[in-house]
């Protein structure tokens, strides 16, 4: 759902987004740190049961103008 400059950030995205995506409701959420070149950054993530599931979320979050991009667990 997005990457941030801090978990603050991060937690104020994910009120937003369950503010505006009904879907979101019944997840939660989970924030990874990540160092990247730019520095550290805190992905904000909606844990879903399966490939399948996050696909199909993403698409009504696109549909409303939402970033979103589906990460498989390995």
């Amino acid at each position: 759902l997005g990457a941030f400059s801090s978990v603050d950030k991060a937690e104020s995205e994910w009120t937003r987004a369950r503010g505006r995506f009904p879907a979101l409701q019944s997840l939660e959420p989970r924030i990874t740190p990540v160092q990247t070149q730019a520095g550290r950054l805190f992905r904000l993530q909606a844990g879903v049961p399966d490939e399948a599931a996050g696909k199909s979320l993403c698409d009504n979050l696109k549909g409303g103008g939402q970033p979103c991009l589906v990460v498989p667990v390995k």
